[in-house]
């Protein structure tokens, strides 16, 4: 149900509540430690907040606070080590991958952003404000991320070998997704990009090719979607009226033809992080994505898979913005190329 202005004093006395609580909790945790209950409770209550615009600038900093402080006893009273800040492949560099292994793109104290090539999975959820172990199904069937992350980080990055907190990762992306996934290097990290998810201050800017002309003005996908695991395992999303809130914006677009078909390349954002969200948004316009069977889309042989590509992430935990752009890839890069503007 959606809250209303008149509900607003009662707004108001629930913001002062939760602030009252936010406080005594900090104080608290100096002097006591914290499980993961509390984190949760925290995450949860911030994004209860979000969702009714109560998430104040108050509000937020007396979060963050609390959240540093539960996260210095973990990184052992430092903030990290800045092992990869800095470093990352060179753009021109990340235009001739093909695709078969994952590469830090950037990094700084708290974040890396790892490039995560096709048929690689991140079997961890992003629909709440923690993550938990999905159970497995043919979507999953890839190579495991989060092994890539204990080997190559977990050695310096404590975080990043602790199977309780994902091994780091702040997100997910589809099998046979390509493009920007974060990864907590400390659990200061961790925790403050949880919230920063939790309360949809990410930037998430997706690419994707879709069947059939997609009409040309910027505007806003907000139907509610629901979704459910069926008995392999696969997950399906549906456009569904009493179903969870769901915003896709979609910025530009470009129209293309093989020749015989009529395809378009969308550049859309993300507002909220429903599974299988953009897939099912374009797929109830009538424009599913090119190779996504699943959800109507056709399979052209010069479409080697998806065509959806996560081409920006951005945010903040602290040490500045952390903004990351990764170029399409090269098996969808070849795609295109046998693309061309009608009339042309």
């Amino acid at each position: 149900m959606e809250l209303e202005v008149r509900e607003a004093p009662l707004l108001g006395k629930i913001s002062d509540k939760a602030m009252a609580k936010l406080q005594m909790a900090s104080t608290e945790a100096a002097t006591r430690p914290c499980g993961d209950g509390d984190v949760e409770a925290v995450l949860s209550l911030s994004q209860a907040l979000s969702s009714c615009g109560l998430f104040t600038a108050e509000v937020h900093a007396e979060t963050e606070k609390l959240l540093t402080m539960l996260a210095r006893r973990l990184d052992g009273g430092g903030s990290g080590e800045a092992a990869y800040a800095g470093s990352g492949a060179q753009e021109e560099d990340l235009r001739l991958l093909d695709g078969k292994d994952p590469v830090i793109l950037h990094a700084d104290v708290d974040l890396v952003a790892l490039w995560k090539p096709p048929n690689w999975t991140v079997s961890v959820s992003s629909e709440g404000t923690t993550f938990r172990a999905q159970a497995k199904g043919p979507q999953d069937a890839g190579l495991p991320l989060q092994d890539w992350v204990a080997k190559n980080l977990g050695c310096r990055h404590p975080v990043c070998a602790d199977a309780s907190k994902s091994y780091g990762l702040l997100h997910r992306l589809d099998r046979f997704t390509s493009g920007i996934v974060l990864c907590a290097t400390t659990y200061r990290g961790h925790l403050l990009g949880q919230l920063r998810f939790a309360t949809r201050q990410v930037k998430k800017v997706y690419l994707a090719l879709c069947s059939g002309t997609v009409a040309p003005h910027p505007r806003t996908l907000e139907a509610r979607l629901s979704g459910e695991r069926a008995p392999d395992g696969s997950w399906r999303t549906w456009a569904d009226a009493n179903g969870r809130t769901a915003k896709t914006e979609i910025l530009r677009v470009v129209h293309l033809s093989d020749g015989t078909m009529h395809f378009s390349l969308v550049e859309v954002q993300l507002h909220t992080g429903r599974q299988h969200q953009i897939r099912a948004h374009l797929a109830e316009e009538g424009h599913p994505l090119v190779g996504d069977v699943q959800y109507g889309g056709a399979a052209p042989k010069w479409c080697p898979r998806t065509f959806l590509h996560a081409a920006r992430v951005g945010l903040h935990v602290g040490n500045g913005d952390f903004d990351v752009r990764c170029p399409l890839p090269a098996d969808v890069s070849r795609a295109l190329s046998k693309l061309e503007r009608p009339g042309q």
